[in-house]
């Protein structure tokens, strides 16, 4: 399989033109010409493409699968990557996940030195899954209570553990797939 493929969208990717127009969006919070995003679940680099088609960027990738990777990615986890990097130098970190990024959002708030960057989150669900136990910790559910815990509207625990990290919503929408599932779309900025 090319390390580069040709398709014009994704076929990972759902939503491609919804993921394109919360990140456009995102970058115009930022006050600097050429913002520097650090994307932690590049794939094959097309959404951040698109993007920069309508705003300028720098954008550094990290991608786990060669298969899918653009030449000049970072061939790794991505938690590794957020635990290795100074993050300092970036003005927007994209969490485009097909489940929960809380560990990868903990580290950045954790490891960030100087103010908090601007965050984009994509990430999806369905009915049967289980909401992370940090999510529920910074919303004090007990953990007898966990298990029946739905994870079918995320945003009330999800806002209760970005804000518990310092960011505050600054765009968000869910929608619904097939089978019950959502994704959810969001922006986050230092509180």
């Amino acid at each position: 399989m090319s390390r580069n493929p040709k398709a014009p969208y994704p076929k990972a990717s759902s939503n491609f033109a919804d993921k394109v127009a919360l990140r456009v969006r995102a970058l115009g919070l930022i006050d600097t010409p050429t913002p520097k995003v650090l994307d932690c679940y590049a794939g094959a680099g097309k959404i951040w493409a698109a993007v920069a088609e309508e705003h300028a960027c720098d954008v550094d990738q990290v991608e786990r699968d060669p298969r899918v990777a653009q030449p000049d990615a970072a061939l790794a986890d991505n938690n590794a990557v957020l635990t290795r990097r100074e993050l300092d130098g970036y003005d927007l970190i994209d969490l485009d996940a097909y489940g929960w990024p809380d560990e990868q959002l903990e580290v950045v708030a954790v490891r960030r030195r100087g103010a908090l960057p601007v965050v984009t989150i994509t990430c999806a669900g369905t009915p049967i899954g289980r909401v992370p136990n940090r999510v529920l910790d910074a919303a004090d559910i007990p953990r007898t209570v966990r298990p029946g815990v739905p994870s079918t509207e995320p945003s009330y625990w999800w806002t209760r553990y970005t804000t518990s990290l310092g960011w505050r919503t600054e765009e968000r929408w869910t929608g619904k797939r097939v089978g019950g599932a959502w994704i959810l779309y969001e922006t986050l900025i230092p509180a």
